[in-house]
C-alpha cells in the first residue's frame, strides 16, 4: 500500500509541476537550464527505463543508432519529460507482443530522435489535434488521456528551437 501511495504522490507531484510549467510558458517565464549533454547516452538511459515494461508486456523493444556520441546543449529535465511522455504513450497504446523502437540519427545541424510503435495508430483528425492542449482523444477509438503531456512536450521542444511531428496510420503504427 505504501508503494502505491508513493507512486500516486509522485504522479500528482509531476502533474502539479506540469501545470506550473504551463503557466510559465503562457506568461513567457519558462527558462531553460541548458547544459552540454551526450544525447546518445541520455536517450539510451531513458530507453533503459522502459525495459521492464517491454518485458512485462512482451513487447519487442529496439534501440538503433550509428552515432557513438553527440554533445548538444539542452535542458535535460525538459527533454527527458518529452521522451518519457512519448515512450509512455507508445507502450500504453501497444498491445501485448507489440513493437516499440527508438532511433537516433545525426543530421547536418541537429539530431533526430524517432520513437515508433506498432500500436493502435491515429486517425488523421487525431494527428491534427494531438498537440492541442487538453485534447483528450476519441474515447470510442480507445484513445484517452488528459491531453496535456503531448502539448507540454511540444512546448518544450519549441523552446529548444526543435520540431516535433507525428506520422501515423490508423491501426498500424505511430511515429514521433
Amino acid at each position: 500500500d505504501l508503494i502505491l501511495i508513493k507512486r500516486n504522490v509522485d504522479r500528482l507531484y509531476r502533474i502539479v509541476n506540469q501545470i506550473l510549467d504551463f503557466r510559465r510558458i503562457e506568461n513567457n517565464k519558462m527558462r531553460l537550464i541548458l547544459r552540454q549533454v551526450d544525447i546518445v547516452t541520455m536517450t539510451m538511459e531513458i530507453f533503459d527505463y522502459f525495459r521492464g515494461i517491454a518485458e512485462e508486456k512482451q513487447i519487442q523493444y529496439k534501440w538503433k543508432t550509428d552515432i557513438k556520441e553527440c554533445y548538444i546543449f539542452l535542458d535535460v529535465n525538459k527533454i527527458e519529460q518529452v521522451l518519457v511522455n512519448i515512450l509512455s504513450n507508445a507502450f500504453k497504446y501497444s498491445a501485448k507482443k507489440g513493437f516499440v523502437s527508438i532511433t537516433l540519427e545525426e543530421q547536418a545541424e541537429s539530431v533526430k530522435i524517432m520513437i515508433k510503435d506498432r500500436g493502435k495508430g491515429l486517425t488523421e483528425e487525431e494527428q491534427r489535434l494531438l498537440f492541442d492542449r487538453f485534447y483528450t482523444g476519441n474515447k470510442n477509438m480507445g484513445v484517452s488521456g488528459f491531453g496535456i503531456g503531448l502539448n507540454l512536450a511540444k512546448e518544450y521542444v519549441d523552446l529548444h528551437d526543435g520540431d516535433i511531428k507525428v506520422e501515423s496510420r490508423h491501426g498500424e503504427y505511430t511515429l514521433f
